[in-house]
């Protein structure tokens, strides 16, 4: 352990004594000093008695000698710091072991005064038992120097609950000294009740029992405030046999009290939160959480990666990103979140934990979609525009069986100009209507102007031209101003995709437009297919 200095004072009138002694190798850690006196007079003062030793001739004992002995005999037995003590008797010289030399240390019996290897065997020992006492001291002196520097509360019992030691720690948290504290129980110590009091020895007989080291959580009282101190008490066990229980603990109040607080924060934030630890358990969620997700209330302590699919969570999304989903609510109407992972670092910038969030942007995804929409449709009619109509194609693998029809009002120039703008718009609205009553399964589009774009799978001759028969119709029973005015006429073009081989939708409206506008030449009112156009030319 430790380097000591040990000081051998020898009372001698024979100097080989220090030479033998001399020649024994000393201890690992230690360093030993040698004096002889030939007469007591050379121990006589007050001087320090630490790590030392007098080793006396039995041969030289003196009033004097005697003296010293039972003064050293008196120091030690009080407590007070005194050498070890040795006498050197030779073998039947027994009347030197009576008086006071009986109270010495060691007695060392030789059978003649230059028994040399006697004299080292005894000292090896003398010196291995100072060596001991020497590191036990410097080791006492570590055990209170390392208990009574932890900010932590450090405790030892015996095995009916009495704290025999405590560390400065402990005394500063419940107001008494180290003397008011030995051999007290818990009740005197914290103050506490008698119902405290089994409550505490009932967590050291669990340890005693169990013989393992277990974690406590603890209410206690002291200097007007209650506390929670967080503990691991263990067993103190000699040869098997258990003798006390030591503990430390931890004021964890304030954590808790921080717990809690983040707790009522988290369970009131408008969103979700939950928290995987490293290991991938989920060891925390919100009030908000179970209520999304009712079916994994119960879910605390288990993995989250079950959790997460179970869920339909993305199981690999990169931090930083979100994803989106869609979950059904309480009153059968869909309910949108958004979710992402948040990872949470220590002090050291390394992961500790990974968050949970997930958003209710519901309001959001309804005010999108409505844009979106609102972009897709025309503003006056409600039908789709150009717009609509290409995100409603975009994901169209077969346009082979498509046809579209191109229709447009005759003279509709005429009606705005002489009735105006708004009677025009009313015309566009009923007319729109009508188109949607005719075509009510194909998806029908404002094109442009007074223009309309009909899209759809019908390509039996007939039946299309059956369905513009009664497009034109009721298109003439479509009144406008103040009611005395109605009936308009239309003309249109159609595009067979099937028949033509054209390859993209563009190419069939403008072979729509053609068609139209040959319509428009000759007469207007009326419709053709783009083939018979080029027929007809």
């Amino acid at each position: 352990m430790y380097t000591e200095k040990f000081e051998f004072l020898i009372v001698s009138k024979n100097l080989e004594i220090e030479q033998a002694l001399q020649e024994v190798e000393p201890l690992e850690d230690s360093v030993y000093h040698f004096e002889t006196y030939s007469e007591t007079a050379g121990l006589s003062g007050e001087r320090a008695w630490h790590n030392t030793a007098v080793i006396i001739d039995g041969g030289v004992v003196t009033e004097q000698l005697k003296e010293n002995v039972s003064r050293w005999v008196q120091e030690k037995e009080s407590g007070r710091e005194a050498p070890f003590t040795a006498v050197i008797i030779q073998q039947g010289k027994t009347e030197l072991t009576s008086g006071c030399c009986r109270k010495v240390d060691h007695i060392w019996i030789i059978d003649t005064p230059d028994d040399t290897e006697a004299l080292k065997v005894y000292f090896a020992k003398l010196a291995v038992e100072m060596k001991e006492k020497a590191d036990a001291v410097k080791q006492e002196i570590c055990f209170r120097t390392l208990i009574d520097s932890a900010r932590d509360l450090i405790w030892f019992k015996d095995v009916d609950g009495r704290h025999l030691i405590v560390n400065d720690e402990f005394c500063r948290f419940v107001n008494k000294n180290k003397g008011q504290i030995y051999k007290q129980g818990h009740c005197y110590i914290w103050n506490a009740s008698e119902e405290d009091e089994k409550v505490c020895l009932e967590s050291d007989r669990e340890i005693i029992i169990g013989r393992e080291t277990r974690k406590f959580e603890e209410q206690v009282h002291t200097n007007g405030e209650d506390y929670i101190i967080q503990s691991y008490k263990s067993p103190l066990i000699q040869r098997g046999e258990i003798f006390g229980t030591c503990g430390i603990g931890q004021n964890i109040t304030s954590e808790r009290n921080l717990e809690k607080k983040l707790q009522a924060i988290l369970d009131h934030i408008p969103f979700a939160v939950a928290v995987v630890s490293k290991e991938g358990v989920l060891n925390y969620k919100n009030r908000m959480f179970d209520t999304y997700f009712p079916e994994v209330a119960g879910c605390l302590g288990a993995n989250a990666d079950e959790v997460k699919r179970q869920l339909h969570f993305p199981e690999h999304l990169e931090e930083g990103k979100t994803a989106e989903l869609e979950i059904q609510g309480g009153d059968e109407e869909p309910v949108w979140l958004s979710y992402c992972e948040k990872t949470i670092l220590d002090a050291f910038d390394l992961q500790v934990e990974k968050m949970l969030v997930i958003q209710d942007i519901t309001a959001n995804k309804k005010l999108e979609i409505q844009k979106d929409q609102m972009a897709c449709s025309d503003y006056l009619t409600g039908l789709a525009n150009r717009r609509g109509m290409l995100r409603t194609l975009e994901n169209e693998n077969d346009l082979g069986g498509l046809t579209v029809i191109l229709i447009d009002i005759d003279d509709f120039k005429l009606i705005n100009d002489s009735f105006g703008h708004s009677v025009g718009d009313e015309v566009l609205k009923e007319f729109a209507k009508v188109l949607k009553k005719v075509f009510v399964a194909d998806m029908v589009i404002r094109y442009g102007g007074d223009e309309f774009l009909i899209i759809t799978r019908l390509y039996e001759r007939d039946v299309i031209c059956a369905k513009l028969e009664s497009l034109s119709a009721k298109a003439e029973d479509v009144v406008y101003g103040d009611g005395s005015r109605g009936g308009i006429s239309v003309s249109g073009g159609i595009s067979v995709r099937a028949e033509a081989g054209i390859h993209t939708i563009e190419d069939l409206i403008e072979m729509s437009d053609e068609a139209m506008y040959y319509i428009k030449k000759h007469g207007k009112n009326g419709y053709c297919f783009y083939d018979e156009r080029i027929r007809d030319k």
